[in-house]
Formats: structure tokens, C-alpha cells, sequence
């Protein structure tokens, strides 16, 4: 969430929306469909799928926005 505020804050609304669809429905997806259908966990693998779905969508997120910022201090400062 603060990844997507940085991006929001800074007039970057386009890589708001595909930290969203990265995070949420790519990862998020495909870590819950691994557990949850090909292992046959079912609900409980849907659950535990969801933890590292979110936690590596966040690390691309807060990597992002880091290097993001690190660019526009670059351009601004020299």
C-alpha cells in the first residue's frame, strides 16, 4: 500500500494499477492455484498460497518504488 501511494503521490497512476494486477491477481492467483488445486490442499492451500503471493508482490512493489525514487532524485539533483 505505501508503494502504491508513492507511485499515486508522485502523478504515476499507471504503475499503481499494474503493481495491483501484479500483486493481486497474477501472484496472488497463481500462488493459490498451486497449493489449492494441483496439490489438492484446497482451501487451506488457497490461504497459504496467499502469503507469498502478497509478500513477493510487495518486495516488486517496494523495489519499484525505490528505484523509481532513486531516478527522479537522479534527474533533479544530477
Amino acid at each position: 500500500m505505501l508503494s502504491s501511494s508513492a507511485f499515486q503521490g508522485m502523478g504515476k497512476g499507471v504503475q499503481v494499477m499494474l503493481v495491483t494486477i501484479l500483486g493481486t491477481i497474477v501472484l496472488i492467483a497463481l500462488f493459490s492455484f498451486v497449493p489449492g488445486i494441483v496439490l489438492d490442499l484446497g482451501l487451506v492451500g488457497f490461504w497459504f498460497g496467499m502469503f507469498p503471493g502478497n509478500s513477493i508482490g510487495s518486495m516488486v512493489a517496494f523495489i519499484w518504488a525505490k528505484l523509481t525514487i532513486r531516478k527522479l532524485i537522479r534527474e533533479k539533483y544530477g
